[in-house]
């Protein structure tokens, strides 16, 4: 799956460079199964909510794409290092 990231950047950052620390806010839009679906799902969340009319002058809109990755789960600390008694 890949996840839909709608930012809203000022038009002061170049569009390279309008990214996840840059943007002034980030909406997260609804998955997709792939790129093609992302940019199409992403233009169309962005043309049916709301912020877009309330945009001001200055700022665009940027989609990006994220593909979704399985995070493997590791407890912070292993049974062996805990004390007797908490194990």
């Amino acid at each position: 799956m890949i996840s839909v990231l709608i930012l809203i950047c000022a038009t002061a950052v170049a569009k390279p460079d309008c990214q996840l620390g840059t943007a002034m806010h980030v909406i997260q839009g609804p998955d997709a199964g792939n790129a093609m679906m992302c940019a199409f799902r992403g233009q169309a969340f962005v043309a049916q909510s709301a912020f877009a009319r309330t945009m001001q002058d200055g700022e665009y809109v940027k989609i990006l794409c994220h593909q979704k990755r399985a995070i493997g789960w590791k407890p912070a600390v292993q049974a062996a290092e805990m004390p007797p008694g908490q194990r």
